[in-house]
């Protein structure tokens, strides 16, 4: 059975009237904001204090490649030529060309 909005409205004043908390005990839906906690682990912590290797090299340096057994010489650190590299690799002349060579993969060759 429908009603009309007027019979509603005339409805609703009646049970206001009888038990007035009636509409105060419905609970209309809100939009409630639930805040994430991101928890982190233990071992998170240890993650921030990591320290990475930062190899003692210069420009102008003459180097060995350990694997092979190459000479070379360090030309830049982080850029050459509007290229960059990455945190602890070296552009190296090798002959004719220059490569990224990574600070483990290559041995200071020492001045006599």
């Amino acid at each position: 059975m429908t009603y009309k909005k007027s019979e509603l409205k005339k409805l609703k004043e009646k049970l206001k009237k009888d038990k007035p908390n009636i509409f105060t005990s419905i609970k209309k839906p809100t939009n409630i904001k639930v805040e994430r906690k991101i928890i982190k682990s233990d071992s998170y912590s240890k993650r921030d204090n990591r320290k990475s290797m930062i190899w003692n090299y210069n420009i102008n340096d003459l180097i060995i490649i350990k694997k092979t057994e190459e000479v070379g010489l360090i030309i830049a650190n982080d850029t050459y030529f509007n290229q960059k590299c990455k945190q602890n690799y070296f552009f190296v002349l090798m002959g004719s060309k220059v490569i990224e060579c990574y600070g483990k993969s290559i041995k200071k060759l020492h001045e006599l």
